[in-house]
């Protein structure tokens, strides 16, 4: 399986995100409830973070440690600075998907606070990524200093961190569906119908619909829908994308259709799920 699972994350495994970021908090500042389609990697260097997930205690980060949150995990945060003086931190956000269709630190069981041993390694990654903004490089030189900058994060991610159970299975049913799960990604945008699908893998509709719920417990229209949601989730983070265009983009034609769609899911619109889900902040 190992074997298997490595050939898999060779060949599949994309950087889509990479963004690193600094700033400064008076205390209490809070971040709301969110849940964010990429991994969190935040570093106080001076005062705290205060991280919460549903159900769970509160814990707390000491200054130079990190917290850390995978993909699609719901948390709160409360920035907590020592008396006179504001919370410093820095932070990195990551995507790492397999075939485009999910993110990776979903499937692992990660350390939610780390000392500060560990948080001054990622201080080093994001450090060197923060001055990447402001090097004059040529774009491909840019390009490959952020892939393996975001690769070190990811090498530190996995020296702490197990995959969830059933989490290494998953990889294997992503490999097995990969043709038209990048196939997918990769025309998120065009039109997709169910019987296209099935041409893709080779199969009748009522076998590649058996199959595919099968591996992906989920039909295939659910799942391409879930991507274009995803998607949009990431836009809207991470850029200053008109939303219309944002829907566009992630294969919704219709922005009312789409707002409606992704206030059902999220239960917040598309403008408020930017307020608070911008990677500029942490």
């Amino acid at each position: 399986m190992v074997a298997e699972l490595s050939s898999i994350a060779e060949e599949s495994l994309r950087i889509s995100l990479c963004q690193p970021g600094t700033a400064s908090f008076v205390d209490g500042a809070v971040t709301d409830w969110r849940i964010c389609p990429f991994l969190v990697v935040a570093q106080s260097y001076e005062g705290r973070y205060e991280v919460k997930f549903r159900g769970q205690v509160s814990r707390i980060t000491e200054p130079g440690g990190a917290f850390l949150v995978g993909a699609e995990a719901q948390h709160h945060i409360i920035h907590r600075a020592d008396p006179g003086r504001v919370m410093r931190a820095r932070w990195i956000h990551v995507r790492f998907s397999l075939f485009g269709a999910i993110d990776l630190s979903s499937l692992l069981d990660i350390p939610l606070i780390i000392e500060p041993a560990i948080g001054r390694r990622f201080e080093a990654v994001i450090l060197e990524l923060i001055a990447l903004l402001s090097r004059d490089d040529s774009a491909l030189a840019r390009l490959a200093a952020r892939n393996r900058l975001a690769f070190q994060a990811l090498e530190l991610v996995a020296g702490i961190s197990t995959f969830k159970p059933g989490g290494a299975d998953t990889v294997l049913e992503l490999g097995r569906l990969s043709p038209v799960l990048q196939f997918i990604n990769d025309h998120l945008a065009d039109p997709l119908s169910v019987a296209g699908l099935a041409r893709v893998m080779g199969l009748s509709v009522p076998r590649f619909h058996s199959v595919f719920k099968g591996a992906m417990h989920m039909s295939p229209k659910e799942y391409v829908l879930s991507c274009r949601l995803s998607e949009a989730r990431m836009r809207l983070s991470g850029t200053d994308t008109p939303i219309q265009d944002v829907a566009v983009e992630a294969g919704f034609p219709d922005p009312f259709h789409f707002s409606r769609l992704f206030k059902a899911r999220f239960r917040m619109s598309p403008s408020e799920y930017r307020a608070r889900h911008r990677v500029e902040s942490e």
